[in-house]
């Protein structure tokens, strides 16, 4: 007797085989054979055969070879780095191939997405297994910068393996957007000094931003003949300028444009220039006093502008600081002085 394995038309090798004779001529037989199954052998027949002189023709049983398969690739389209206007939508397809039973597909991404349309087909690839194709719709926000899909069905979970993943970088090309600074309060410089300001933005691609610049919104010139105003960054990010005159005080403001589209012009500074104070020193009485009459002599520290109101004053005795009187602020309204405030004397 004779017993041997058959894959289709091709013999297996490496089978063993057990006999057992009984005394009145008979026997019996027991054959096995053993396969590290892979991939390929998902729906194959393997055949047992057997021949003997007693048969005319060999006698046959055939089984059919079915396992379940972890998914065997995941493809991710497009592949490499995507990029996408800020609020632009953005599909992204995760295919995960020769799976039995078919895979799971799985996102991650930094930041999650939010309000993602998700759509799975899954259909057999002609091999017995099945294909998952994963497409993911959504619309791009500034701060995303990946996204990961993952396969796994019962066969990985049961193994403990890896998932298979594929991942892609998310470029999302945004306007520029001006960093508010909050409450603006009024930046005090004396009438001739110079002041830097700064207009802090974000912006994707960065590369190429421009600023304008605008004093009670209208454009500044720069870098004219005869202008205060210079660009002290390529950008135009940071604003230079030199002697400060009142003519040039207000609010000053800055927008940003680069190949996306341009920001809101947002408010960042409001400037006052104050001028040195021209000053005369009156005394009273005018002509020289007696020590000995120990009379009061009364100095007053005047403005030579009529329109100019001191907030502090010092006085000097041989070049030595004597006092300084400093004028609060609630002796004056709008900015002007009360009408029964004296001089400082």
């Amino acid at each position: 007797m004779q017993i041997t394995w058959w894959n289709g038309t091709s013999e297996l090798k490496n089978s063993w085989l057990w006999r057992t004779e009984h005394p009145n001529g008979t026997g019996e037989a027991l054959s096995e054979i053993t396969l590290i199954l892979e991939r390929a052998h998902l729906g194959k027949v393997l055949t047992c055969r057997v021949n003997s002189t007693a048969l005319d023709t060999p006698l046959t049983r055939s089984v059919e070879i079915d396992m379940n398969l972890a998914p065997e690739s995941l493809e991710m389209r497009p592949q490499g780095s995507s990029h996408v206007d800020e609020g632009g939508l953005l599909t992204v397809t995760c295919v995960a191939r020769g799976a039995k039973p078919a895979a799971s597909i799985y996102w991650n991404s930094e930041p999650a997405v939010a309000d993602a349309d998700e759509v799975t087909e899954v259909t057999p690839n002609g091999r017995r297994a099945f294909d998952t194709v994963n497409q993911l719709t959504f619309r791009a926000t500034r701060k995303l910068t990946s996204l990961s899909c993952f396969a796994s069905n019962s066969v990985v979970d049961e193994q403990k393996v890896i998932h298979l993943t594929q991942a892609t970088t998310i470029n999302v090309r945004y306007k520029p957007r001006i960093q508010r600074p909050g409450k603006i309060d009024a930046i005090y410089k004396v009438q001739g000094g110079s002041i830097t300001l700064y207009c802090k933005y974000e912006a994707n691609p960065a590369s190429g931003t421009i600023v304008t610049w605008y004093r009670e919104g209208r454009v500044l010139a720069f870098d004219t003949i005869g202008s205060r105003f210079s660009k002290a960054s390529k950008d135009a990010s940071i604003l230079r300028v030199e002697s400060l005159e009142p003519s040039i005080e207000g609010r000053y403001s800055c927008s940003a444009e680069n190949v996306v589209g341009r920001s809101d012009i947002v408010d960042v500074a409001l400037v006052k220039v104050e001028t040195k104070p021209r000053v005369t020193l009156s005394v009273d009485p005018a002509t020289a006093v007696s020590e000995t009459l120990n009379a009061n002599v009364t100095l007053m520290c005047l403005s030579e502008r009529d329109e100019e109101k001191f907030r502090a004053v010092k006085w000097f005795l041989d070049g030595e600081l004597l006092k300084r009187v400093v004028i609060p602020d609630e002796c004056f309204e709008n900015g002007e002085e009360k009408p029964h405030q004296s001089h400082n004397r």
